[in-house]
């Protein structure tokens, strides 16, 4: 990415939407790039993964139903 950027600073954050967790990181992201240490706690509660139910099952659904849909456009979905 940088070298496509003509080679300035590219930072990507991949923790999602959760509002718990989501400061700690751009903290984080943001602390590197000042160049400044500062201790970084893991948060209180660390939401722990959903394993299961209607609202999992009806997630599962839709993404087959999309990548049914999209295969056509793109390759790697049709395996």
């Amino acid at each position: 990415m940088a070298q496509t950027c003509g080679g300035k600073t590219v930072d990507m954050i991949g923790s999602g939407y959760n509002k718990e967790i989501l400061p700690h990181a751009w903290f984080a992201l943001i602390s590197g790039l000042a160049d400044f240490s500062t201790p970084i706690e893991e948060p209180a509660h660390i939401p722990t993964p959903h394993h299961g139910g209607a609202v999992l099952e009806d997630t599962q659904r839709m993404i087959q139903e999309l990548k049914k849909m999209l295969k056509g456009f793109w390759n790697c979905l049709g395996k």
